[in-house]
């Protein structure tokens, strides 16, 4: 249950992007808003192993330049993907 939420807008995520028969000539929902194709080469497996990388900026002298997580979706509003520890 930890992770349902994650699970559920990862899959309407995905389904914003996937072809439906209810729209005119077989598009996606993505299209339809935003008059353009969906960029699909970010997409990952759902729940797979990820390391995440740590700016220099962040990080002190001698720390870890990334750490593991699980991969759990994406983001709308920003570059990259979300990850729990």
């Amino acid at each position: 249950m930890a992770f349902y939420d994650d699970a559920a807008e990862t899959a309407v995520y995905l389904h914003n992007r996937t072809p439906t028969s209810v729209l005119l000539t077989n598009t996606t929902p993505f299209k339809v808003l935003n008059g353009s194709k969906p960029n699909l080469s970010h997409l990952r497996v759902w729940g797979c192993q990820c390391f995440v990388w740590i700016p220099p900026e962040v990080r002190k002298k001698g720390d870890l330049s990334r750490y593991e997580g699980i991969f759990v979706g994406y983001d709308e509003h920003c570059v990259g993907w979300r990850v729990r520890k």
